[in-house]
């Protein structure tokens, strides 16, 4: 089951760690580490989930062309 799904982003939720997040179907297709915060992307340009991790918990997360 792909990641990139809104049942997937409805159970996102500030605070997750990496691990919950990573829990979910799919792994991300690009993570970049910088300063103590990371960021993963699941999914395409016109289709993704993007999630930002401070000290390994959830801090932001968004999402381009879910419905």
């Amino acid at each position: 089951m792909p990641f990139v799904t809104k049942e997937n982003y409805d159970k996102l939720k500030m605070g997750m760690e990496y691990s919950e997040v990573s829990a979910l179907p799919g792994n991300p297709d690009t993570c970049t580490e910088t300063m103590g915060t990371k960021s993963c992307i699941w999914g395409k340009e016109d289709k993704n989930i993007t999630v930002n991790f401070l000290a390994d918990k959830t801090v932001v997360f968004s999402n381009k062309g879910i419905k």
